[in-house]
């Protein structure tokens, strides 16, 4: 067992427009930056399709811990391996 998770240390919700009961909306999230080592950032943004509205946006920073002691650890290889290919570069 890898013993690791990420953990959120900061978010940042920009709540643009409601939903409502039945309204079908899609959520999509990327990693935008990573040190490959502790830390890595996440966007997030809801979109209703069917009038293409942004409803959220949201960003995350997220720090690699130790589940056993809640303490911060470097990302294992599998972490690396895993989130790598998802990183885009936004620069």
């Amino acid at each position: 067992e890898l013993d690791r998770a990420m953990a959120i240390t900061r978010s940042e919700y920009d709540y643009l427009q409601a939903s409502r009961e039945g309204d079908e909306v899609v959520v999509g999230t990327w990693i935008v930056g990573w040190d490959r080592k502790l830390t890595m950032e996440r966007r997030f943004q809801v979109i209703r399709p069917a009038d293409g509205a942004t409803l959220l946006r949201a960003r995350m920073r997220f720090a690699c811990i130790e589940l056993s002691s809640g303490r911060p650890r470097r990302m294992p290889k599998e972490f690396l391996e895993g989130y790598g290919p998802a990183v885009l570069d936004i620069a």
